[in-house]
């Protein structure tokens, strides 16, 4: 595929953010944003790990439909999931306006991280369920 000259300017950007640490501990390419939890290196143990797993998506019915609606509490290890979420999203957000000239396309880049956002809570509330 052949890219123009600012689809590979993007497509360098976007493999920057990718890239090791600087010394500094900041990932390159996204402006000095410190990403803390976001970004490390997690050991998560058995627990951790299966506060977010589930059996598999199960469809919506009139038998289910009230448990999505209702309020989920969370654990803590939920918490702690929507803290990281939280916090690399916020990052990604903070990015996009420092560094998108303003514009119908940069309002749908931040509308979509919000989106992101409720969807990983959705998804956090309810294990994967839904």
């Amino acid at each position: 595929m052949d890219y123009t000259r600012d689809e590979m300017t993007v497509a360098a950007r976007e493999r920057a953010a990718y890239e090791p640490e600087t010394a500094d501990r900041t990932p390159r390419g996204l402006g000095g944003a410190h990403l803390g939890k976001a970004v490390e290196s997690r050991n998560y143990d058995m627990a951790a790990t299966t506060a977010c797993e589930s059996p598999g998506p199960e469809r919506f019915t009139l038998q289910n439909i009230e448990d999505a609606m209702n309020y989920q509490p969370w654990t803590r290890d939920q918490q702690e999931a929507g803290a990281v979420v939280r916090e690399a999203l916020t990052a990604a957000a903070k990015a996009i306006l420092r560094s998108v000239p303003d514009g119908a396309f940069r309002s749908v880049a931040l509308r979509n991280i919000i989106d992101a956002r409720m969807n990983s809570n959705a998804a956090i509330s309810f294990r994967g369920r839904f």
